[in-house]
């Protein structure tokens, strides 16, 4: 019995064996540049929280006529809110009551007065808010800042060394 003669060719072994030996030389060659990129992703993630919990605070403290904090705990990388309950500040019970630890390898610097609680920024109702620089250096020294210039202002990313408080 004759088979039909198909006129499909197909890959030899050592052809295939060929490409995947490209593909991991090529793939050797870019992963090192991809870890970088995924530091320098850490200091900016890290921006993007602090921003994000400032945001909040000032408009929680304006539609709840309540005082907020962004709390700030450089050495140990950590931030969070705490919002004014009668005399004392605690923190609010849904989401944005936990510690926020900043991503691995990120270290921050803040220029807002030490208080004798702790150092913080303040968010009144009236949407006034202590100005503020924070300054998040990653593990490769990249660096991002996070500033509220004035009172009025809200917080936000700004090319570094642009502004001090």
């Amino acid at each position: 019995m004759n088979l039909p003669r198909s006129n499909f060719r197909a890959f030899t072994l050592v052809e295939l064996i060929l490409v995947l030996g490209i593909i991991a030389l090529v793939a050797a060659m870019v992963a090192p540049s991809l870890r970088g990129f995924a530091a320098g992703r850490r200091t900016k993630d890290s921006a993007a929280l602090i921003v994000g919990l400032a945001q909040y605070a000032r408009t929680a403290a304006m539609s709840e006529g309540r005082v907020y904090r962004l709390n700030f705990d450089p050495s140990a990388r950590q931030v969070w809110l705490t919002a004014q309950s009668g005399a004392v500040f605690a923190p609010p019970p849904n989401d944005y009551g936990q510690r926020f630890t900043l991503a691995q390898g990120v270290q921050m610097t803040v220029d807002a007065p030490q208080q004798q609680d702790g150092q913080y920024v303040q968010f009144q109702p009236s949407g006034r808010t202590d100005a503020a620089h924070v300054r998040l250096t990653g593990q490769f020294g990249d660096k991002v800042e996070v500033a509220c210039a004035s009172a009025t202002e809200t917080f936000r990313v700004v090319p570094t060394g642009e502004a001090t408080p």
